[in-house]
């Protein structure tokens, strides 16, 4: 009985991968990023992160930010590691805004020491690495996040 119940679940699993796919297909995602930290993250640890760093894109964004992460285990090393779709206003398709979403996930990985050089600007540590990409809608989220929904050991959610 055990064996048929997980026979029919698992044939389900290729259905409900298609609907996220396609919920996240409806979204107007403007970047795809992957972000890890120089430190080992936990799963719950990666969840923090993720939560924090779309905290600060939201005070960026006056509020307007939607994000969905994923966090995945590394394949040849410890810890975990993160992807995510985010939406914000369309003024954050201009080049400047860049350096504040990568130093939104900066701060939000603890990356900045809070402490002052001689001139008054932080210094910071090695910086956690993010791989910040505009979407295209040509891959869809297929192509990004929604792959990794169904490995063995990972974390999504959807940050509005």
């Amino acid at each position: 009985m055990i064996g048929k119940i997980y026979e029919e679940n698992t044939k389900s699993i290729p259905s409900m991968k298609e609907a996220y796919i396609k919920w996240l297909n409806e979204e107007d995602w403007i970047f795809f990023t992957t972000l890890t930290t120089s430190y080992e993250l936990t799963q719950k640890s990666a969840r923090r992160a993720a939560e924090r760093f779309h905290k600060y894109l939201k005070n960026i964004s006056d509020d307007h930010c939607k994000m969905f992460f994923v966090s995945e285990k590394f394949e040849l090393k410890d810890g975990y590691h993160l992807h995510a779709l985010i939406n914000l206003p369309d003024k954050f398709h201009e080049f400047i805004y860049f350096n504040k979403i990568i130093s939104s996930w900066q701060l939000a990985a603890g990356t900045f020491n809070k402490k002052m050089d001689e001139n008054g600007f932080y210094q910071d540590q090695k910086p956690s690495r993010i791989d910040l990409q505009k979407y295209d809608k040509k891959k869809g989220a297929k192509g990004y996040c929604a792959k990794y929904i169904f490995k063995k050991n990972c974390d999504y959610d959807i940050l509005t």
